[in-house]
Parts: structure tokens; C-alpha cells; sequence
């Protein structure tokens, strides 16, 4: 039969439009002025987020450090949630800041490069090993294992804990 009496099917169609779709979305995507932290971390619009780590919630501060918008007061100033953009160290709260350079972190962090070092030969943090998505060439389930560690890492510094107020007195915000 020839090429040009075959029918298209609804697939072919489907799969054509997709793939325009993802072309235009990718050129807008490296175009763009806004996401560029998170683009740093996912270049491509077709690349596949993984959940490397059981606990979604330490996932999605994962997520949050990759973007940038997190409880970080370097943010949450940006946002006019907090009145200070510094640590309780003084530094400025960034994500660099808190995954690198915090004192209040070192002995967590010595921790998470010793196991780093162990597991996957890492000699130096820095915020592409631990915030990148891609899996190394040569090195087979590199990435999830320094999600993992790095999911430990932010467990035992506490940062990213919900700190709900005590009270005993009654909410007057609260109508029964």
C-alpha cells in the first residue's frame, strides 16, 4: 500500500501533537526568566522526578530546596513571612547556606560526606551532587544513594520539622 493512502490512526496523532507540545514547552522552559533555580536541577521538561526515598515528606523538602521556595527564612523574607533572612547561626538561611555552610549543621553534615564518601566516592558537597537529579554514567544507583543520605542528613538536623506552638489556652480565632 502506499505511504500516502495509509490512514492516520488517533495515535499517531496524538503521539505528533505530544511531541509539539514538548518541543515548544522546552524552548519556552530555556527561554524563561522565572524557575531558573529549579531549572538548574531539571533542564529538560521531559525528565522523569523521581520518589528515591519511602518518606514523602522529606521528598518534598527535597523538592523545595531544588526550587528554592522552602521555610528557609532566605524565602520566606522574599515572600514577607519572616521579618529576618538570617539563620539562627547570623548567616544569610539559604539553601546553600543550610546544605553547606551552617555551623549548626557540621557534625550532620561531616556525617553525610563520610557516607558519601563511603557509598559513592564523594570528596566535596556541593548543590549539584545533592540536589541534581541525574544518575551518574559509570556509578549504578548513585542518586539514590545520596538522596538517601541526604534525606537523613535533613531528618537529623531537625530544620525542616513542624514546630507547632503549645498552648493550653483556648484559640480565639476558633468559633464553635
Amino acid at each position: 500500500m502506499p505511504e500516502d493512502s495509509r490512514t492516520t490512526t488517533i495515535q499517531e496523532v496524538k503521539g505528533a501533537s505530544h511531541k509539539s507540545c514538548m518541543i515548544k514547552w522546552q524552548k519556552r522552559w530555556e527561554n524563561s526568566s522565572t524557575g531558573r533555580t529549579f531549572y538548574e536541577f531539571f533542564p529538560s521538561v521531559e525528565q522523569k522526578r523521581h520518589l528515591d526515598d519511602p518518606d514523602k515528606a522529606t521528598y518534598g523538602v527535597i523538592l523545595q530546596l531544588q526550587t528554592g521556595y522552602s521555610i528557609l527564612n532566605a524565602h520566606r523574607i522574599r515572600v514577607g513571612i519572616n521579618a529576618s533572612p538570617l539563620c539562627e547561626c547570623g548567616a544569610l538561611e539559604s539553601t546553600e547556606h543550610y546544605l553547606l555552610e551552617c555551623c549548626i549543621h557540621e557534625a550532620h553534615r561531616g556525617e553525610l560526606l563520610k557516607a558519601l564518601h563511603k557509598l559513592c566516592g564523594v570528596t566535596v558537597l556541593d548543590i549539584k551532587t545533592l540536589l541534581n537529579t541525574d544518575d551518574h554514567p559509570y556509578i549504578p544507583g548513585w542518586r539514590e544513594t545520596i538522596t538517601s543520605e541526604l534525606s537523613k542528613y535533613i531528618k537529623a538536623t531537625g530544620r525542616f520539622m513542624k514546630k507547632q506552638p503549645v498552648s493550653d489556652k483556648p484559640r480565639s480565632d476558633i468559633h464553635n
